[in-house]
């Protein structure tokens, strides 16, 4: 996906610097916001459309415990954000306010494995962490989803230099992809079976704790220079 969008996007460039000979129509900026801290390139088709390949990436560490039943099992996950996107801006003023739509290569995901304990509360049932070894999660979404959004910031509007933006939409990953397992199977099938049909609650209830996220809200400030 990123390489499909980096050579459309180098062949819509192309195209523009050869049909608007002397014009300036490319610019290059940097942003900050709920997808990480991103850079972009910025091609003008005309005065009303803008085309812009963004990049944008964010990590930390946050605890998240899902809340159905009696369970409380809690995970510290790495949270990474960030996407590859391609996106289309229309200025219907040929001003600063702008619509946008696009499409990109999502790198949203949660990734760790239960907080340290001698055992844990799974489903309906304890087990010895002994005996189940380390509880891992993930959390994904789409690798590839849709941008909707609108904003300000036009920087083929002024005379040039710096000018600043501001992107306020949604990207549409879609439900959450919950995976839960544990490093360890037990002896018993029996005791198996019903391990997995208590992990199989948790990722159920994970799933419906993270539902909200199937639209990240996307809020980005930025700052680009029009060579």
């Amino acid at each position: 996906m990123f390489k499909k969008t980096t050579l459309f996007a180098a062949v819509v460039a192309c195209s523009l610097t050869s049909t608007q000979a002397g014009a300036e129509v490319l610019a290059v900026g940097v942003k900050a916001g709920t997808l990480g801290l991103g850079v972009e390139v910025v091609a003008q088709a005309n005065d009303y459309f803008n085309l812009r390949l963004q990049h944008s990436r964010f990590s930390r560490q946050i605890t998240e415990s899902s809340s159905g039943g009696n369970s409380d099992l809690e995970f510290d996950l790495d949270l990474d954000l960030g996407a590859t996107s391609l996106l289309v801006d229309y200025h219907p003023l040929a001003g600063s306010f702008r619509l946008t739509a696009g499409y990109g290569n999502n790198a949203n995901q949660f990734v760790g494995a239960a907080v340290p304990s001698g055992s844990y509360e799974i489903g309906d049932n304890v087990y010895s962490a002994a005996d189940v070894g380390t509880v891992n999660g993930r959390i994904d979404f789409k690798s590839a989803a849709p941008y909707l959004g609108f904003g300000w910031g036009n920087a083929f509007a002024g005379d040039g230099g710096f000018a600043m933006n501001l992107d306020i939409g949604v990207f549409l990953q879609g439900a959450p992809q919950v995976q839960l397992s544990t490093s360890k199977q037990l002896s018993d099938p029996a005791a198996q079976a019903l391990l997995q049909q208590n992990l199989d609650k948790e990722t159920a209830n994970f799933e419906d704790d993270t539902k909200d996220l199937k639209a990240w809200p996307v809020l980005a400030l930025g700052v680009s220079y029009l060579f």
